[in-house]
């Protein structure tokens, strides 16, 4: 094999690596952005430790996104559940999460990308408004948000839904899988802190 051969292979790998292995080493600028509302009872009930995950969605991303979102959970202590297919009610909170949009413009040393999602979460694991809420355009989210007041199932809990947006703008050495995986993490970091603030609110409040 002539030296020219052993150098193009070397650089091909070199390039499918950026694409197949997951590192990063980066400086990043992360904005987080959270649109969230919801209603609450006079006499919320939280039910603490226990919380089941739905993620609507099989694509990678996705599928990303629930594997840590369980492991963060866990890791904060909470019987964290993936739900496969929706009941009316579960025994801990309720978290349902949908990626709306996922835009990435990688490169090796400079990529930018954003990741929104649409929460909603129950203090008691009652998944009646998500149905209502996953259909809202994000114009009309905080209309609807609003008419839980009026709701019959409302009573009881505390109920939330919302958008988180993803910002971010990454200089430095890193894989394209290495750069979704940061995204996801942001994500996971901002769906978590927004149910421990829920969580932090209604223990304030008894």
């Amino acid at each position: 094999m002539s030296k020219k051969v052993v150098i193009l292979c070397i650089i091909l790998l070199l390039g499918l690596s950026f694409f197949v292995l997951t590192f990063s080493f980066v400086k990043s600028e992360t904005q987080v952005t959270s649109t969230i509302g919801g209603a609450s009872s006079q006499n919320t009930t939280l039910i603490q430790g226990k919380i089941y995950i739905y993620i609507e969605g099989n694509d990678s991303l996705s599928i990303a996104l629930k594997k840590a979102l369980l492991r963060e959970f866990a890791q904060k202590g909470y019987e964290a559940f993936e739900i496969k297919e929706l009941e009316k009610k579960y025994d801990g909170q309720f978290l349902a999460v949908r990626v709306l949009e996922n835009n990435i413009t990688y490169t090796p040393i400079y990529s930018k990308g954003s990741l929104k999602a649409l929460m909603v979460h129950s203090t008691i694991g009652d998944t009646a408004h998500y149905f209502e809420v996953k259909h809202a355009s994000q114009s009309n989210l905080t209309q609807v948000l609003r008419t839980f007041d009026s709701r019959k199932y409302i009573r009881g809990q505390t109920m939330s839904g919302g958008i988180i947006l993803i910002r971010d703008t990454s200089k430095g050495i890193m894989t394209y899988p290495g750069y979704k995986d940061m995204l996801v993490k942001f994500m996971v970091k901002a769906l978590v802190s927004e149910v421990e603030r829920i969580n932090e609110t209604v223990l304030n409040k008894s």
